[in-house]
Order: structure tokens, then sequence, then C-alpha cells
């Protein structure tokens, strides 16, 4: 067991080379996806493919999850940097929010979890064997049970995870997974996830990356932090390659 952990401030500091990004392609226009859930529901999500996905392999690919009232286009700060990264993305609607709606409902959503792997493992360029969850509070919660519910997920990254979001629970998603690798964010005073993060970090038990930022900042709020998307497709490419 790996466990690097990052904490921002005079409190520790950790350097680790993260190359630059290079200059962001021009994104495309998404494709609209609309899948049926196990309810019945239609499903929304847009789905951006890579433009040099190899025709022998396929190119790695990321499900993106939101946070609690936000919606697929959230992930505007992130996407840019993972399509520039070569990375095939699908960033979809929550049930309850955006294009999906319906009911809240956390169990089901974790099937639909499930329901998005399948579809995006079925598309034509994407390696079925390199697909990863990103999530964000909710959303990490249930990336962290979507990798545990389905053995092939490379890897997960959750930005503000707890312990318990809505029944969706980590610890023992976290203790399902294994020894695959996962990547924990949180903010120092963002004070439920920052105590579930450091819970998740005991008991861990594969290669894991915990960054701990300074603030109360939750969710996408920390793409402010200059130094995190860079790392994230940093990560992404050190366990997808």
């Amino acid at each position: 067991m790996c466990i690097r952990l990052l904490i921002s401030a005079a409190l520790l500091l950790v350097l680790i080379g993260f190359a630059a990004p290079a200059a962001a392609q021009d994104i495309p226009e998404p494709q609209r996806v609309e899948v049926t859930a196990s309810d019945g529901l239609t499903l929304v999500g847009d789905f951006f493919a890579a433009s040099d996905a190899a025709s022998d392999t396929g190119a790695p690919a990321a499900l993106l999850l939101h946070q609690l009232g936000a919606s697929k286009s959230s992930w505007g700060s992130l996407i840019p940097a993972l399509y520039d990264a070569g990375y095939t993305l699908l960033a979809v609607d929550l049930r309850g929010h955006g294009e999906t709606g319906g009911g809240l409902n956390w169990p089901l959503a974790e099937q639909d979890t499930q329901t998005w792997l399948e579809w995006l493992r079925a598309q034509p360029g994407v390696d079925p064997e390199r697909v990863s969850i990103i999530g964000s509070s909710i959303g990490s919660n249930l990336a962290l049970r979507g990798m545990a519910d389905d053995a092939r997920v490379v890897t997960a990254v959750a930005i503000s995870p707890g312990l318990d979001y809505f029944g969706v629970t980590t610890q023992d998603a976290i203790q399902a997974i294994g020894q695959r690798p996962v990547f924990l964010v949180t903010a120092q005073r963002d004070m439920q996830s920052a105590a579930g993060v450091k819970t998740l970090a005991t008991v861990v038990q594969g290669d894991a990356l915990v960054r701990i930022y300074p603030g109360n900042a939750h969710g996408i709020s920390l793409f402010s932090q200059g130094d995190f998307i860079p790392m994230i497709v940093s990560w992404l490419d050190t366990h997808s390659r």
C-alpha cells in the first residue's frame, strides 16, 4: 500500500513533478446521449469522443458524476484538460438533475452509474479496460461506490467525498475496492468531507493520493487551485496508460 498525503499550507510542503498541460485543443460539441435506467427513466449525458483514439486499442475514458444541484455542464474546467490529454469523456446528469429529471433516488443513482459504465465501454474507440470515474461531492461517493461495484474500473477521483451523503456510503466502498488506486481530495475546513477523507485514508488498501487543500472549498470549487486539474490528468495517466 502506498499513500501519498499532500497538505497545502505552512503545515507541509510536498513537491511532486506534475507536467503543465499543453495548449488545449478546440473541444467539439458533445454528442447528446440517452440511455434507459433500470426503472425506465431516461438518463441523459454528454459524450466527448477522443480525437486521436487508436483504432486497435482504443482510448482511455472517464465517467464524470457531478455534485448535488449541479449538472453535466459543471465540468467545463476539467473537460478541456482531459480531452487534450486524449481521454474520451462522458459527463452525465444524475437523476433529479438537468435533462435527466425524475426524482432524487440515490440507490437508483448507484445503479445508474453501472448503466453508464456499460454504455461507455461499448462505444467504438474506447478501451473498456481503461475506464475511470471522477465525481464531485455526492458524485464522488457514487464514483467510489461505482468503482467498488465494478471490478474493471481502473481508478476513481473523489472530490470532496464524505463517509455518508444521503445514505451513499464510502468506507465500505473503499474496502471493496481493495488494491485498486484512488485519489481523494478535500479542503481542511470542509469539515464533513475532511473528516471523511482522513478516515478513508486509514482503510485504503492500494495506491492512494490524498490531497488536502487549505480553506473550505467544496467539490468543483477546488478547481480554482492551480495544481489540481493537472494533478487529475497526471493521476489518470499514471493508472490508465
